[in-house]
């Protein structure tokens, strides 16, 4: 086809991250992720103290706390290291296709 879709193409990947300290004193992972398409996927946290061997994460999952805008609390064990790198990796979840 050589319509042009009349709306934007969709970012799907966690963007705008920051860390944010919560009141409990655990540091959280906040994202941008479009609404419409978030149910779609799994979100998990990786973990490195060197950037060199990342190693899964157990955490909450993603909370939503606003338009487009999750929330990862990184739990107490990764909120108490010195120094501690994260990423976000995400797949397609298996909802509905049982």
């Amino acid at each position: 086809s050589t319509e042009i879709p009349t709306v934007p193409i969709a970012t799907l990947a966690p963007d705008q991250m920051t860390i944010i300290k919560l009141p409990s004193g655990n540091y959280a992972l906040n994202f941008i992720f479009p609404d419409t398409y978030f149910s779609s996927f799994e979100f998990d946290v990786e973990n490195s103290t060197t950037l060199m061997n990342f190693q899964p994460l157990t955490t909450a999952n993603p909370s939503k706390i606003g338009v487009d805008t999750y929330q990862i609390d990184l739990g107490n064990a990764a909120s108490s290291v010195p120094v501690n790198y994260f990423r976000i990796t995400m797949f397609l979840s298996d909802v509905g296709n049982e």
